[in-house]
C-alpha cells in the first residue's frame, strides 16, 4: 500500500528538532509493513535530514499555496492512502479533491465540545469529508465521540510508541535528580512544580532538579516569573532553555525522578513514556491520557498543587526502594504496552481495515 504521510503547516520533519507529533510520526511508522511504500509531505526548511522517503513543499505563508502544492505532490504520487496530521483545514481541502482515495484524520490533540449547534454543524460537515478518524489515546478518542457520536463506528485509537533502544540507559548511572521534560507552558504544571522544589531541595541537599523547557520563547516572561523562586538554589536547580532531543534524553537517563504535572488533559503523554523508558520513577497528574500512558506504575497526584507534589516527590525520596521498583515497573510496562511493532502493527492494521471499507468510486 502506497501511503502518504500529511504534516500539519511549518512541520519540517528535522531528525534533531523534532517536535512532539513529528516524533510519534517517525517513531510509529519506523515498524510499519508499509514504510518503504511511505512518504512523508512536509515543509521544507529542515537542518537535518532522514531516513524517510520525505517530498518537500515551500514553507508558504498561506493555506492556498500550500494546498496547490500538496495536491499536485499527491497528484503525481498517486497514494493508495491519505494520512492527516492534525490541521484539518489542510485535511478538508485535500479529501474534496482526491474524495477517491482513503484517507483518515490523525488527531493528536483532545476535540473541544462545540460551543453552540452552529458550530458542531460546520465541524461535523468537514470531519464527514474523512473515511476514519484516529486518536492517540482512548481518552481524546471518546472525547471525540461523545461531541459528535456520529462518527463513533469510524474512530480508532492507536496509543503513542516509544524507540525504548533510544531512551532505556542502563549503563549510565542514575543521580539523585528530580527532572521534568516538556513546553515551558501554563498547562504543563510548570509554576507548581516550581513551587514545590523549592522546600524539596532545600530539604534535602544532596538532591537536584533538572527541567529541561522546550518552546522558551514563546511564554518566556511567564516562565521567567514563575521559575524564579529557584534562582535562590543555585546550581541545585538547572533551567534547560531548548534543549536538542538527544540532551533531553541525557537529562532522563540520569534522573532518579520524573515529573508530569499537567494541568490540562493530556491527549495521550508522551513525556511519561519517556520517563519511564529512560528508567525514572514518575510521579504524574493522571489527566487526561496520562493514565493510559503509565497505567498503574506512577504515583498519581489527586490535585496538582505544589503541596501534593512536595509531598509526591518526599514520599519517593525517603523511600528508596519504593522509588526503584516503581521505575523498574515503570520500565517494564512501557516496553510491552508501548513498543514500536505492537503500536505499529495497529496502525497498519487500521489503515487496511479504512482501505477495504472504503467503498466511493
Amino acid at each position: 500500500m502506497k501511503i502518504a504521510v500529511i504534516l500539519p503547516p511549518r512541520f519540517v520533519f528535522d531528525q534533531n528538532k523534532p517536535n512532539s507529533i513529528e516524533t510519534v510520526v517517525r517513531t510509529i511508522n519506523s515498524g510499519s509493513r508499509f514504510l518503504e511504500s511511505l512518504s512523508i509531505v512536509c515543509d521544507e526548511g529542515a537542518d537535518t535530514g532522514t531516513d524517510f522517503h520525505t517530498i518537500k513543499v515551500p514553507a508558504y505563508r498561506d493555506r492556498s499555496s500550500r494546498f496547490k502544492a500538496i495536491r499536485a505532490v499527491l497528484e503525481e504520487l498517486r497514494p493508495d492512502f491519505l494520512e492527516i496530521h492534525q490541521h484539518a483545514p489542510t485535511g478538508y481541502q485535500l479529501v474534496s479533491r482526491l474524495g477517491a482515495t482513503p484517507s483518515v484524520f490523525y488527531r493528536h490533540n483532545v476535540v473541544r465540545m462545540p460551543r453552540n449547534f452552529i458550530t458542531k454543524w460546520r465541524h461535523q460537515r468537514r470531519y464527514a469529508a474523512f473515511d476514519a478518524h484516529l486518536f492517540v489515546s482512548d481518552f481524546a478518542r471518546r472525547t471525540f465521540t461523545r461531541a459528535f457520536p456520529k462518527f463513533r463506528e469510524s474512530s480508532f485509537a492507536v496509543p503513542n510508541p516509544i524507540a525504548l533502544e533510544q531512551w532505556s540507559a542502563p549503563d549510565i548511572p542514575k543521580e539523585n535528580i528530580i527532572a521534568f521534560a516538556g513546553r515551558a507552558a501554563p498547562e504543563k504544571g510548570i509554576a507548581q512544580l516550581a513551587q514545590a522544589l523549592v522546600p524539596i531541595l532545600k530539604d534535602n541537599p544532596s538532591w537536584k532538579a533538572e527541567l529541561a523547557l522546550g518552546c522558551w520563547d514563546k511564554h518566556k516572561e511567564w516562565t521567567e516569573e514563575v521559575t524564579s523562586c529557584l534562582t535562590p538554589l543555585n546550581e541545585q536547580c538547572i533551567l534547560h532553555r531548548d534543549l536538542p532531543l538527544s540532551d533531553v534524553k541525557r537529562v532522563l537517563q540520569r534522573s532518579k525522578i520524573a515529573v508530569v504535572p499537567s494541568v490540562w488533559h493530556e491527549p495521550f503523554g508522551l513525556a511519561a513514556i519517556e520517563a519511564h523508558a529512560a528508567g525514572c520513577a514518575v510521579v504524574s497528574s493522571g489527566r487526561g491520557g496520562l493514565r493510559e500512558a503509565s497505567g498503574g506504575h506512577a504515583i498519581y497526584l489527586k490535585d496538582v498543587t505544589a503541596a501534593e507534589i512536595a509531598s509526591a516527590l518526599n514520599d519517593l525520596i525517603g523511600a528508596p526502594d519504593r522509588l526503584k521498583s516503581l521505575a523498574e515497573s515503570g520500565l517494564e510496562f512501557t516496553r510491552t504496552h508501548h513498543n514500536v511493532e505492537v503500536r505499529a502493527n495497529q496502525l497498519d492494521t487500521i489503515r487496511q481495515i479504512i482501505v477495504e471499507n472504503c467503498h466511493r468510486p
